[in-house]
């Protein structure tokens, strides 16, 4: 899913090696950088594994590059001190992206969210799902009327609204992440400790600044 954004976007993938914690590694990322001359970087917090954002953010910056986080297999990851006041995944980057498909912690079906603080791209996201002929006026997370200029007919619309009938769906489960984090995390730790056990098997720890939301594991043979 993560290379077909990029294709869809009209740019070229390049591949960044991972650690054996399942994370992007920030030595490989600087040489890709390097080699690649790319632009944006687009991290995937794969079964919620994620990098030490602090670094990755820092190497995008000094080389320039934009940082963008697909957070579809993060909801309910935070990210700082490893505690539950800590932020939620997604504030590193200028964008990130949550989804809500039917293996997610948040179950639509099919759908999901796109987050930023950056106008012009949240404008521009607005017109492309949908927000045409003043449509983008009835929403009430997009930016100032004036920040669309002209772009709704500049830009195509794909009608990819989510309907109200699917965020109806969703809203109820938000407020009951944080209960069902502190239930998975208990059978992901006691699974975790089982699984350490065994000589040829390894549940790779995970970075201190992180708390995790263990609704799924993955161990190294």
């Amino acid at each position: 899913a993560v290379p077909s954004a990029i294709h869809h976007a009209g740019a070229k993938p390049v591949y960044v090696e991972s650690t054996t914690g399942y994370t992007m590694d920030p030595v490989d990322l600087k040489t890709k950088i390097k080699s690649s001359g790319a632009k944006f970087c687009m991290i995937s917090h794969m079964r919620g594994k994620i990098a030490d954002m602090d670094e990755i953010k820092s190497i995008c910056d000094a080389e320039g590059v934009m940082l963008l986080e697909d957070c579809a297999h993060s909801i309910g990851v935070r990210f700082g001190k490893g505690t539950a006041s800590c932020p939620h995944t997604g504030h590193h980057g200028v964008a990130s992206a949550i989804s809500s498909q039917s293996y997610k912690m948040l179950n639509s079906g099919e759908g999901g969210f796109f987050l930023t603080d950056d106008g012009p791209m949240a404008a521009k996201v607005a017109v492309y799902a949908g927000a045409y002929e003043g449509l983008s006026e009835k929403h009430i997370t997009v930016p100032p009327k004036e920040v669309f200029g002209d772009l709704p007919n500049q830009l195509p619309n794909y009608s990819l609204r989510m309907s109200s009938l699917t965020a109806a769906v969703v809203r109820p489960q938000i407020p009951t992440i944080e209960e069902r984090v502190e239930k998975y995390n208990a059978r992901y730790y006691m699974m975790e400790e089982r699984l350490n056990k065994h000589p040829l098997i390894e549940v790779p720890k995970q970075n201190a600044k992180v708390r995790i939301c263990g609704d799924s594991i993955q161990f190294n043979l």
